[in-house]
Parts: structure tokens; C-alpha cells; sequence
């Protein structure tokens, strides 16, 4: 299985309870969608992508999510105004990666555990990161590539 689910250009939707296992790609990818909540799924051994809050992809809810064992993010975000939070993220090579212009995200009481990156700022601007339990990784939070106005 590429991907898991694929909610593209729709409002509104409630992504709950799902398991998606194994496979490359994003297991749930948001693509210029809003007003979504993305709650209590598990995702874990992609070779890809957990999930993925794409462009133009905003006022999602993305909480008590199980992310592990993903090769690169587990919570890939490039949209504005989404809330993460009460994540529990692990094994992977970045747990929460706040993309190119993803702006006024809300990233709180995440739990990221054994990821080489347990946040990463790239090109990340206004953002709002707090109390995140980020435990056994090689990099707390990685703040570079023009990324400004952050508040952790």
C-alpha cells in the first residue's frame, strides 16, 4: 500500500480511529484541505511520510495520533493555523517537521521519543511551540533554513 488515506481539497472531515500499517508514502495526507480533525489513528512502519498537513491546508486538528518506526517525518506540516497536539511520536528520523512558509501552527503536549530530530524548523515562521516532551532524541529542536518569529 503507497498511501493510507488522501483527503484532497475537501472540508470538514473526520479522520478517526484508522490503522495504517506498512508501505511507502504518507499514510494520511491533508492537500488543501480544511477544518479537518485527524484524531486516534495509528501509523507506523512507512518508509515514508506518517502524516502530512500539505499546501494550502489549514485550521486542521491533528491530536492523539500514534506515529512510529517512519523513515522521515512522522508529522509533516507546510500548512498555517493547525493545531498538533497529545501526539505520541517515536523512531523516526523527524518527529514534527514544520515545512517551507507553514506559519501560525500550534504545536503542544506532544510526546516525541528516539528520532534523530524531535522538531524541525525549516523555512517555519510564526509559529507557536510549547510544552512538548521531546525524550532520547539526538536533536531537541533543529531551528534553521530561514526560519524566524517562533515562539518556543
Amino acid at each position: 500500500m503507497n498511501y493510507g488515506i488522501i483527503i484532497y481539497h475537501s472540508n470538514e472531515n473526520t479522520i478517526y480511529n484508522n490503522h495504517i500499517i506498512n508501505g511507502w508514502d504518507e499514510g494520511i495526507q491533508l492537500i488543501k484541505s480544511s477544518n479537518n480533525i485527524v484524531s486516534k489513528n495509528t501509523v507506523g512502519d512507512r518508509r515514508g511520510y506518517g502524516i502530512h498537513i500539505g499546501e494550502e491546508s489549514e485550521n486542521n486538528y491533528i491530536n492523539s495520533n500514534i506515529l512510529n518506526n517512519i523513515t522521515y517525518s512522522c508529522l509533516l506540516i507546510d500548512g498555517n493555523n493547525n493545531s498538533v497536539y497529545k501526539n505520541n511520536i517515536s523512531n523516526s528520523d523527524c518527529g514534527i517537521e514544520l515545512f517551507i512558509d507553514s506559519k501560525n501552527n500550534d504545536i503542544y503536549k506532544n510526546e516525541i521519543k528516539s528520532c534523530n530530530f524531535g522538531i524541525e524548523l525549516a523555512g517555519a515562521i510564526s509559529n507557536n511551540i510549547h510544552r512538548n516532551n521531546i525524550i532520547n532524541c539526538n536533536h531537541g529542536v533543529y531551528y534553521y533554513w530561514f526560519s524566524y518569529y517562533n515562539k518556543i
